[in-house]
């Protein structure tokens, strides 16, 4: 793309895919685009990109982060596919509201205590342990942490305004640390190690949510839940109890409700046939009757 071209993109975004050679990129620094998505450019060079941009996607390109640090104005960044280790530097950049860390390979996460304005956050498929440095970010609304090797969630009883999260395919045993998170509306926590007879009790607002098996790998006992009329009808946040289930723990529960219906079907049919019979047999008296009267 060259100078002349620009005219045409009225301060809207530039997306660059698969190029094997990718130039200097300094020619955006008046043009008035504030968004750059690129993808699959294996010899991208992240110096050459103006410093006025906003908003940067690079997808499956090599990256570092100290190649990008001086660019202090981003307010939503997304480094995905980018085998990323090391996000030290990403201290420099505190107007950052959305940060998109999908699929890398970080551990250390350690730098978000400095970044004080994200809404929304993604880490899944990392190698992350510790969530420590996510202490007290109240900014914090959306938050996607699956695929990762997390054991302990107590911290994010500390995050109060969190809306979404999924933390699904982790190793999590206890989730009472969610307990008290009263704007929370949606939660995936399947595929973890959370006991059936771990009882949860969520403020959760009925009316935005649906919970279902499949959804949650869980089991909702009627006895609970208020009648559906109430749910639909609530102005205030009521406590929905989830027990949590292992992914087979659930398909054992498919099967013995299908073994009950199997048992009930065939239960139903012996009667059918059991009243035909009957049925039958008054038929053939009356006839008999009839025949010697």
């Amino acid at each position: 793309m060259t100078r002349k071209y620009l005219h045409k993109i009225k301060k809207g975004g530039i997306r660059i895919n698969h190029l094997k050679i990718l130039g200097s990129l300094k020619f955006l620094q008046n043009s008035g685009i504030n968004t750059l998505s690129i993808s699959n450019c294996p010899n991208l060079s992240f110096d050459l990109i103006s410093d006025t941009i906003k908003k940067l996607e690079i997808y499956k390109c090599p990256a570092q982060i100290s190649q990008i640090q001086n660019l202090v104005q981003l307010q939503e960044l997304q480094l995905s596919h980018t085998k990323l280790q090391n996000i030290s530097g990403l201290k420099c950049l505190t107007n950052i509201t959305v940060l998109d860390l999908f699929n890398n390979r970080i551990q250390d996460i350690s730098v978000l205590r400095f970044l004080n304005c994200i809404t929304d956050l993604t880490l899944s498929y990392n190698l992350i342990r510790n969530l420590n440095p996510l202490y007290n970010k109240h900014t914090l609304r959306h938050l996607q942490l699956s695929c990762n090797r997390i054991t302990d969630i107590t911290v994010l009883s500390s995050l109060c305004n969190l809306e979404e999260i999924e933390l699904q395919y982790n190793k999590i045993v206890h989730v009472l640390a969610l307990a008290n998170l009263k704007h929370l509306k949606q939660l995936d926590i399947s595929d973890n190690h959370i006991s059936r007879k771990n009882m949860l009790p969520l403020q959760l607002n009925p009316k935005f949510n649906q919970l279902t098996d499949d959804k949650f790998h869980t089991q909702i006992t009627r006895q609970q839940l208020p009648h559906q009329s109430e749910i639909l009808s609530a102005h205030k946040q009521r406590n929905i109890y989830i027990t949590t289930l292992f992914r087979t723990g659930v398909q054992k529960k498919q099967n013995k409700i299908k073994n009950k219906f199997s048992k009930v079907q065939a239960l139903i049919q012996t009667r059918i046939q059991d009243t035909v019979h009957a049925q039958i047999a008054m038929t053939s008296q009356v006839i008999s009757s009839f025949s010697l009267w």
